[in-house]
Protein backbone atom coordinates (compact mmCIF):
# COMPACT_ATOMS: atom_id res chain seq x y z
CA UNK A 1 0.00 0.00 0.00
CA UNK A 2 1.29 3.40 -0.94
CA UNK A 3 0.97 5.97 2.40
CA UNK A 4 1.45 9.01 -0.13
CA UNK A 5 -1.36 7.84 -2.82
CA UNK A 6 -3.61 4.86 -0.84
CA UNK A 7 -3.15 3.14 -3.79
CA UNK A 8 -1.88 -0.75 -3.82
CA UNK A 9 1.17 -1.75 -5.10
CA UNK A 10 2.83 -4.86 -6.54
CA UNK A 11 3.74 -7.19 -4.61
CA UNK A 12 6.59 -8.50 -6.73
CA UNK A 13 7.76 -5.17 -7.01
CA UNK A 14 11.22 -4.00 -5.11
CA UNK A 15 11.16 -0.83 -2.78
CA UNK A 16 13.25 1.64 -4.92
CA UNK A 17 10.06 0.08 -7.83
CA UNK A 18 7.45 0.32 -5.65
CA UNK A 19 8.73 3.94 -4.71
CA UNK A 20 8.86 5.15 -7.66
CA UNK A 21 6.06 3.64 -8.61
CA UNK A 22 3.96 5.66 -5.75
CA UNK A 23 5.80 8.94 -6.79
CA UNK A 24 4.67 8.57 -10.26
CA UNK A 25 1.03 8.25 -9.36
CA UNK A 26 0.89 10.99 -6.75
CA UNK A 27 2.22 13.28 -9.26
CA UNK A 28 -0.95 11.84 -11.64
CA UNK A 29 -3.37 12.81 -8.86
CA UNK A 30 -1.81 15.88 -8.10
CA UNK A 31 -2.28 16.86 -12.03
CA UNK A 32 -5.69 15.47 -11.69
CA UNK A 33 -6.66 17.55 -8.55
CA UNK A 34 -4.94 20.59 -10.41
CA UNK A 35 -7.07 19.88 -13.83
CA UNK A 36 -10.55 19.17 -12.00
CA UNK A 37 -9.45 22.87 -10.65
CA UNK A 38 -8.99 24.52 -13.91
CA UNK A 39 -12.16 22.87 -15.54
CA UNK A 40 -14.37 24.15 -12.48
CA UNK A 41 -12.45 27.21 -12.52
CA UNK A 42 -14.16 27.22 -16.46
CA UNK A 43 -17.55 26.30 -15.43
CA UNK A 44 -17.68 28.98 -13.03
CA UNK A 45 -16.20 31.88 -15.75
CA UNK A 46 -18.59 30.33 -18.47
CA UNK A 47 -21.60 30.24 -16.18
CA UNK A 48 -20.77 34.62 -15.37
CA UNK A 49 -20.59 34.77 -19.41
CA UNK A 50 -23.35 33.50 -20.32
CA UNK A 51 -25.57 35.53 -17.32
CA UNK A 52 -23.86 38.55 -18.44
CA UNK A 53 -24.69 37.85 -21.64
CA UNK A 54 -28.55 37.42 -21.04
CA UNK A 55 -28.36 40.45 -18.91
CA UNK A 56 -27.65 42.90 -21.76
CA UNK A 57 -30.12 44.82 -23.27
CA UNK A 58 -27.96 45.33 -26.61
CA UNK A 59 -27.57 42.36 -29.09
CA UNK A 60 -24.78 40.38 -27.75
CA UNK A 61 -22.53 37.33 -27.83
CA UNK A 62 -19.28 35.48 -26.17
CA UNK A 63 -17.00 33.43 -28.35
CA UNK A 64 -13.63 31.51 -26.66
CA UNK A 65 -10.25 31.32 -28.39
CA UNK A 66 -11.62 29.43 -31.39
CA UNK A 67 -14.16 31.71 -32.36
CA UNK A 68 -17.17 29.06 -30.94
CA UNK A 69 -20.04 30.35 -29.70
CA UNK A 70 -20.84 29.87 -26.01
CA UNK A 71 -23.92 32.45 -25.15
CA UNK A 72 -25.96 34.41 -27.88
CA UNK A 73 -28.67 36.67 -26.48
CA UNK A 74 -32.51 37.73 -27.25
CA UNK A 75 -31.56 41.14 -28.61
CA UNK A 76 -29.13 39.09 -30.67
CA UNK A 77 -32.13 37.07 -32.02
CA UNK A 78 -34.20 39.70 -33.33
CA UNK A 79 -31.39 41.76 -34.65
CA UNK A 80 -30.42 38.69 -36.88
CA UNK A 81 -33.36 35.96 -36.47
CA UNK A 82 -30.77 33.06 -35.50
CA UNK A 83 -32.15 31.31 -32.26
CA UNK A 84 -29.48 30.34 -29.68
CA UNK A 85 -30.13 27.08 -29.79
CA UNK A 86 -29.06 26.87 -33.61
CA UNK A 87 -25.77 29.36 -33.57
CA UNK A 88 -24.55 27.80 -29.63
CA UNK A 89 -20.97 25.98 -30.61
CA UNK A 90 -20.29 27.10 -34.10
CA UNK A 91 -17.73 29.73 -35.61
CA UNK A 92 -19.20 33.21 -35.08
CA UNK A 93 -17.81 33.65 -39.02
CA UNK A 94 -19.98 31.34 -40.54
CA UNK A 95 -22.82 32.68 -38.73
CA UNK A 96 -21.93 36.63 -39.49
CA UNK A 97 -20.19 36.05 -42.58
CA UNK A 98 -19.00 39.52 -41.35
CA UNK A 99 -17.66 42.01 -43.68
CA UNK A 100 -15.88 45.60 -43.65
CA UNK A 101 -17.52 48.52 -44.68
CA UNK A 102 -16.22 48.36 -48.23
CA UNK A 103 -17.64 44.78 -48.35
CA UNK A 104 -13.48 43.07 -48.01
CA UNK A 105 -14.28 39.69 -45.88
CA UNK A 106 -13.73 40.33 -42.54
CA UNK A 107 -14.62 37.34 -40.16
CA UNK A 108 -12.42 34.52 -40.99
CA UNK A 109 -11.20 31.16 -39.19
CA UNK A 110 -8.04 32.97 -38.48
CA UNK A 111 -9.68 36.22 -36.53
CA UNK A 112 -7.53 39.14 -36.28
CA UNK A 113 -9.50 40.14 -32.97
CA UNK A 114 -7.75 37.30 -30.74
CA UNK A 115 -4.68 37.03 -32.38
CA UNK A 116 -4.67 41.22 -31.07
CA UNK A 117 -5.97 39.84 -27.62
CA UNK A 118 -3.30 37.65 -27.61
CA UNK A 119 -0.52 40.33 -28.07
CA UNK A 120 -2.22 42.29 -25.50
CA UNK A 121 -3.65 44.55 -27.77
CA UNK A 122 -6.48 46.98 -27.70
CA UNK A 123 -9.34 46.29 -29.38
CA UNK A 124 -11.11 49.05 -30.35
CA UNK A 125 -14.89 49.81 -31.64
CA UNK A 126 -15.46 49.10 -35.53
CA UNK A 127 -17.74 48.54 -38.12
CA UNK A 128 -19.19 45.41 -39.92
CA UNK A 129 -21.88 44.18 -42.38
CA UNK A 130 -23.61 40.92 -41.32
CA UNK A 131 -25.62 38.54 -42.42
CA UNK A 132 -28.80 37.77 -41.07
CA UNK A 133 -30.78 34.80 -41.03
CA UNK A 134 -32.57 35.86 -44.30
CA UNK A 135 -29.35 36.65 -46.00
CA UNK A 136 -29.75 40.07 -45.61
CA UNK A 137 -26.92 42.95 -44.66
CA UNK A 138 -27.14 44.58 -41.65
CA UNK A 139 -24.58 47.32 -40.71
CA UNK A 140 -23.57 47.24 -37.38
CA UNK A 141 -21.56 49.17 -34.87
CA UNK A 142 -19.18 46.19 -33.05
CA UNK A 143 -17.34 46.66 -29.43
CA UNK A 144 -15.62 43.83 -28.02
CA UNK A 145 -14.44 42.67 -24.47
CA UNK A 146 -11.55 39.95 -23.83
CA UNK A 147 -11.89 38.32 -21.13
CA UNK A 148 -8.87 36.08 -19.87
CA UNK A 149 -8.97 33.31 -17.73
CA UNK A 150 -6.38 32.26 -15.05
CA UNK A 151 -5.08 29.98 -17.95
CA UNK A 152 -3.39 32.67 -19.98
CA UNK A 153 -3.95 30.61 -23.38
CA UNK A 154 -7.98 30.51 -22.41
CA UNK A 155 -9.52 33.58 -23.96
CA UNK A 156 -13.29 34.76 -23.46
CA UNK A 157 -15.10 37.73 -26.00
CA UNK A 158 -18.14 38.96 -25.42
CA UNK A 159 -19.13 41.17 -28.57
CA UNK A 160 -21.96 43.68 -28.64
CA UNK A 161 -23.58 44.70 -31.72
CA UNK A 162 -25.59 47.85 -32.30
CA UNK A 163 -27.65 48.83 -35.63
CA UNK A 164 -25.26 51.43 -37.25
CA UNK A 165 -26.10 55.25 -37.08
CA UNK A 166 -23.94 57.85 -38.68
CA UNK A 167 -23.61 60.73 -36.76
CA UNK A 168 -24.88 63.00 -39.55
CA UNK A 169 -27.93 60.45 -39.93
CA UNK A 170 -29.02 60.85 -35.69
CA UNK A 171 -28.48 64.82 -36.42
CA UNK A 172 -31.09 64.06 -39.20
CA UNK A 173 -33.30 62.41 -37.16
CA UNK A 174 -33.22 65.39 -34.83
CA UNK A 175 -33.24 68.10 -36.94
CA UNK A 176 -34.80 68.91 -40.85
CA UNK A 177 -33.02 68.65 -43.66
CA UNK A 178 -33.71 72.02 -45.25
CA UNK A 179 -35.39 75.04 -43.58
CA UNK A 180 -37.29 75.96 -46.68
CA UNK A 181 -41.07 77.47 -46.64
CA UNK A 182 -42.58 74.36 -47.95
CA UNK A 183 -42.90 71.83 -44.52
CA UNK A 184 -42.49 69.07 -47.01
CA UNK A 185 -39.22 69.90 -47.65
CA UNK A 186 -38.18 69.25 -44.02
CA UNK A 187 -38.70 66.07 -43.68
CA UNK A 188 -35.65 64.14 -42.12
CA UNK A 189 -34.38 61.13 -43.77
CA UNK A 190 -35.92 59.57 -41.10
CA UNK A 191 -38.94 60.57 -41.89
CA UNK A 192 -38.89 59.59 -45.21
CA UNK A 193 -37.82 56.04 -44.50
CA UNK A 194 -40.79 55.67 -42.45
CA UNK A 195 -42.88 57.83 -44.92
CA UNK A 196 -41.75 55.38 -48.11
CA UNK A 197 -42.05 51.94 -45.60
CA UNK A 198 -45.50 52.92 -44.80
CA UNK A 199 -46.48 53.87 -48.84
CA UNK A 200 -45.58 49.63 -49.04
CA UNK A 201 -47.90 49.24 -46.65
CA UNK A 202 -46.16 48.36 -44.05
CA UNK A 203 -47.36 48.10 -40.38
CA UNK A 204 -46.53 50.09 -37.49
CA UNK A 205 -44.64 47.35 -35.98
CA UNK A 206 -42.91 46.07 -39.08
CA UNK A 207 -41.13 49.51 -39.68
CA UNK A 208 -40.08 49.43 -35.91
CA UNK A 209 -38.45 46.31 -36.64
CA UNK A 210 -36.68 47.54 -39.92
CA UNK A 211 -35.40 50.01 -38.78
CA UNK A 212 -34.36 48.79 -35.35
CA UNK A 213 -36.11 51.83 -33.46
CA UNK A 214 -39.63 51.48 -30.94
CA UNK A 215 -42.79 51.44 -32.47
CA UNK A 216 -43.68 54.63 -29.86
CA UNK A 217 -40.77 56.31 -31.82
CA UNK A 218 -42.10 55.39 -35.36
CA UNK A 219 -45.53 56.57 -34.22
CA UNK A 220 -43.77 59.70 -33.58
CA UNK A 221 -42.70 59.82 -37.26
CA UNK A 222 -45.70 59.35 -38.69
CA UNK A 223 -47.53 62.25 -36.55
CA UNK A 224 -44.12 64.50 -37.81
CA UNK A 225 -44.83 63.68 -41.42
CA UNK A 226 -48.51 64.26 -41.68
CA UNK A 227 -47.86 67.64 -39.88
CA UNK A 228 -45.31 68.36 -42.53
CA UNK A 229 -47.10 67.07 -45.20
CA UNK A 230 -50.31 69.34 -43.44
CA UNK A 231 -52.48 65.67 -43.81
CA UNK A 232 -55.09 64.11 -41.22
CA UNK A 233 -54.44 60.89 -42.15
CA UNK A 234 -51.87 58.25 -43.11
CA UNK A 235 -53.44 58.09 -46.33
CA UNK A 236 -53.61 61.56 -47.13
CA UNK A 237 -50.05 61.83 -46.18
CA UNK A 238 -49.13 59.05 -48.68
CA UNK A 239 -51.26 60.79 -51.51
CA UNK A 240 -49.67 64.13 -50.81
CA UNK A 241 -46.11 62.57 -50.51
CA UNK A 242 -46.50 61.25 -54.32
CA UNK A 243 -47.92 64.41 -55.69
CA UNK A 244 -45.00 66.46 -54.67
CA UNK A 245 -42.57 63.83 -55.90
CA UNK A 246 -41.38 62.34 -52.54
CA UNK A 247 -42.21 58.86 -53.06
Amino acid sequence: MCLKTGVATSFGASRPDSIAACEKMGDAFGALARFSGIVLKTSSLHMKVIDTVASTAEAAYATNEKGKILAWNKAAEQLLGHEEVRVLGKPCYEILAGKDPFGNRYCDKNCSLINMARRGEPIHNFELLVRNSQSEIIRVDVSVVCLPSRAHSELTFLHVLKPFESKKEAKEVREPVSQARDPSAQLSRRELEVLRLLADGTSTKKIAEVLFISVETVRNHIKHVARKLQAHSRSEAIARARRKGLL
